[in-house]
């Protein structure tokens, strides 16, 4: 019998210290892209909502397109670059606004 209780008391507490898995939302920030090649050093930046400018390192040529509307997340870098007109990010995924 104390066996069971045992057995009973370890299922409780294992089914208890779990957590729930958390939920991953893949959020994504709206933004424009800008042909801004007119500029010295500058090429294509991606403008955001409030009209600041984000300057991507890895933006593939598909979405070169003044104005095209894009979905994206991405991670801060520590580069630098000769355009200067906006903050430099690393693309960690890109998606298509119709």
């Amino acid at each position: 019998m104390e066996k069971y209780k045992i057995a009973l008391y370890s299922g409780l507490i294992i089914l208890l210290s779990c957590k729930p898995a958390a939920k991953t939302t893949s959020s994504c920030m709206e933004v424009t892209v800008v042909n801004k090649t007119g500029l010295d050093g500058c090429g294509y930046l991606l403008e955001t909502a409030n009209n600041s400018f984000l300057e991507p390192d890895n933006l593939q040529q598909k979405y070169h397109k003044d104005g095209l509307k894009l979905c994206i997340t991405f991670k801060k870098t520590n580069k630098f670059s000769i355009c200067m007109a906006g903050e430099m990010i690393t693309l960690t995924s890109v998606k298509e606004l119709k």
